[in-house]
């Protein structure tokens, strides 16, 4: 800094250094890492998803994939009954009973529709 002694006063000339003066904002210091929630629920989110997406394919690895098995019979059956329902002109009612109070079949032939997907692929998407 350059002091020029006019009278009794001194007029304080900024040399370019000195055109930004230290304030608070200078002197924080970085805040220390992990303390930002947000950072911490985003990383135990994303651990929880990858987890859960690991455990998903071990499982599905070791079991596998029967479509058809168990009581998917009659699900699939009603689909593809709403899909096309030339497939069962006669007896379809043995399903149908079954589905009456639900919107699963209908629903899932609107998906199997619209997304265009082998039935199969829908059904475990």
């Amino acid at each position: 800094m350059l002091f020029v002694p006019i009278g009794d006063t001194a007029i304080e000339q900024a040399g370019p250094k000195d055109l930004v003066s230290p304030g608070p904002l200078d002197q924080r210091t970085p805040a220390p890492v992990g303390n930002d929630p947000f950072g911490r629920w985003l990383c135990r989110t994303l651990l929880s998803s990858v987890t859960l997406l690991a455990i998903s394919i071990l499982g599905f690895l070791v079991t596998g994939y029967h479509p058809g098995a168990e009581d998917d019979g009659v699900y699939l059956t009603a689909i593809k009954a709403d899909l096309n329902p030339a497939f069962f002109p006669h007896d379809s009612d043995f399903f149908k009973l079954e589905l009456k109070e639900t919107v699963f079949d209908t629903w899932m032939a609107a998906f199997v529709r619209g997304a265009r997907f082998p039935l199969a692929w829908s059904a475990l998407l």
